[in-house]
């Protein structure tokens, strides 16, 4: 089979030659075996083409963030982290080897003392310890695999907290907010149940460091572990465990409120009203709940205009939900009030992003647009129909929810045809993540088919049944 042409870009070195290149070989093996191109896994995991090619040919270093990446995407189960380390150590001997022949060159050795450098970096394999010229790649190693907590999902033995405050490594923060990033990553694309326990363990090692940690450091952990159990709050809902998602709820709101954290207060307030106005195993929506708890969020002392305008689209819903047209319209303009004063600068802080996607512009017309499915569903189709054309390729758990709602908004408009093949193209979706959030929406689209005898709807209607 002739290779995509995109491949040609990538051609391996013998992956016995280095550390790097038997990496790059497996990265690239990897991606072949799925069936990806380097455009098309460049994409997913966030990096460049050419930085990907380069990688795959040993040519360009490469991060603890985009191994794991790779690692996560291609379901590795931690193979290519494992490799990591060796390419650290091999970077690290390589930068000290080249320190010490400058240093020969310079006549700062004398002939004994080359000869017993180089014998010690040949026998010497990096196994934690800092070479004092070998610059941030020796860190990485033991920071953003093993103490950020990446070596949880490699399968890494790190499951203990320093004994004291002054043995924690400040940069862990930041770590762990990578890590979360890459763990959400994952979540968009295969969906919630193959990252949940992961990140329980993580918010177990994370809640150590946490308890031990003083002044500011213990409160940026604090906020650290709020945004994790946010994340676990969010995967446990999607993956159908009501009861777990709102004990992890109730945590990051404490957790938050200790941290004097308002953006996750108001998050999470946030998120309680968009609970109530989904039917769920235990209670049926409540618009009234839903739009209290809007309201609050929005109100809530400190919370940036990025998260209030989030929160102005979720009352929006909620109202929509209750049939109050007009309390709707009025809840929109104020979240694109709020829009329009999100300034850049509001995203600099690494903890501080929350809401980043939720006010992009597919993102908010799927939001407006979940509102007219309610009110004007013709209205909705034109709507969701903009979003899905400018959707992200890898956020495919948003992909099958809105799709859903398409075919639901086709179903009201009486496009019975229509409403089965968006809803067979969600449920192909949901395949993929495990969604509950999706199949409940399919569940609704089926209920309103089922008065339809037509063969695309009866096609969506058995290939439902079969999830």
């Amino acid at each position: 089979m002739t290779k995509p042409p995109s491949d040609r870009l990538s051609q391996p070195l013998d992956p016995d030659v280095s550390h790097a290149a038997r990496l790059g070989d497996a990265i690239r093996k990897g991606r072949q075996d799925k069936g990806l191109t380097l455009k098309e896994f460049a994409a997913m995991i966030g990096f460049s083409l050419q930085h990907l090619s380069e990688v795959e040919r040993a040519k360009a270093p490469m991060s603890g963030r985009f191994v794991a990446a790779c690692d996560l995407a291609l379901e590795a189960q931690g193979s290519l982290l494992a490799l990591l380390e060796a390419v650290v150590c091999e970077r690290a001997m390589q930068s000290k080897q080249q320190s010490v022949a400058r240093q020969r060159s310079d006549g700062e050795l004398s002939e004994a003392e080359w000869e017993a450098l180089i014998e010690a970096l040949q026998l010497t394999r990096y196994a934690g310890q800092q070479l004092s010229d070998a610059g941030e790649d020796v860190n990485l190693s033991r920071r953003s695999l093993i103490g950020a907590g990446v070596g949880a999902v490699a399968g890494l033995d790190v499951t203990i907290a320093p004994a004291s405050a002054a043995k924690i490594d400040p940069e862990l923060v930041g770590h762990w907010m990578t890590l979360l990033k890459m763990l959400d990553q994952h979540r968009v694309m295969f969906g919630p149940h193959k990252v949940l326990d992961t990140v329980r363990k993580e918010i177990g090692l994370i809640a150590e460091h946490r308890k031990i940690a003083h002044g500011e450091l213990r409160t940026q952990l604090f906020r650290v572990e709020a945004r994790w159990s946010a994340l676990a709050s969010w995967l446990a809902h999607d993956a159908g465990n009501s009861r777990l998602g709102d004990y992890w709820a109730d945590r990051a709101v404490r957790l938050a409120q200790e941290a004097g954290y308002q953006n996750m207060v108001a998050w999470m307030l946030m998120r309680e009203s968009l609970m109530h106005q989904s039917q769920s195993t235990r209670d049926q929506p409540d618009p009234k709940r839903a739009i209290t708890f809007a309201q609050a969020a929005g109100r809530t002392p400190g919370a940036r205009d990025q998260i209030r305008a989030i929160c102005a689209l979720r009352e929006a819903q909620a109202h929509a939900l209750a049939g109050d047209a007009a309390s709707c319209e009025r809840s929109l303009a104020d979240a694109h009030a709020l829009l329009d004063r999100v300034n850049s600068a509001d995203d600099s802080d690494q903890q501080d992003d929350l809401g980043g996607f939720g006010v992009t512009r597919p993102s908010v017309l799927a939001a407006e647009a979940r509102c007219w499915l309610q009110l004007q569903p013709s209205r909705a189709i034109t709507m969701l129909e903009a979003a899905l054309h400018i959707w992200p390729h890898n956020h495919v758990d948003g992909r099958g929810v809105h799709q859903a709602r398409l075919g639901l908004a086709c179903a009201a408009v009486n496009q019975p045809e229509r409403a089965a093949v968006e809803g067979l193209k969600a449920l192909d979706a949901a395949r993929t993540t495990k969604s509950d959030v999706t199949v409940r929406e399919l569940k609704r689209l089926d209920q309103e088919l089922a008065g339809f005898d037509t063969l695309a709807v009866g096609e969506f209607r058995e290939a439902l049944a079969g999830v």
